[in-house]
């Protein structure tokens, strides 16, 4: 199975003044699944539906966001019961209103 988190780091950056523990998080990963890749700074693009210009346009805005991808052979039920506290935390962590992981090309939101 492909895990991949996708942890949006746009608040840590605008706020550096976060206690941001995402070191602790990965060992977390590290010590549950014994492996993890991360592969960094890519870039998310999205539709802000909320605001839309005068001209009748939506915005997108633009988030700077890491992957963080793990393959395990446990099944999707062990993935999840696993995976979902951690994600959690990793959402608390970067202030993130909706975090994203995906589990062999399904995605889940928290």
């Amino acid at each position: 199975m492909q895990i991949k988190i996708y942890v949006v780091k746009t608040e840590i950056d605008k706020d550096i003044s976060l206690n941001v523990n995402l070191p602790s998080l990965k060992i977390e990963l590290l010590n549950e699944f014994g492996g993890l890749t991360i592969i960094k700074d890519c870039v998310g693009l999205w539709v802000d539906s909320s605001t839309v210009s005068t001209k009748g346009f939506k915005y997108i805005c633009k988030d700077k966001v890491d992957i963080w991808e793990i393959y395990t052979d446990r099944s999707v039920k062990s993935i999840l019961e696993t995976l979902k506290p951690i994600a959690l935390k990793i959402k608390l962590e970067t202030k993130q209103t909706c975090q994203l992981f995906v589990i062999n090309n399904k995605a889940y939101f928290l």
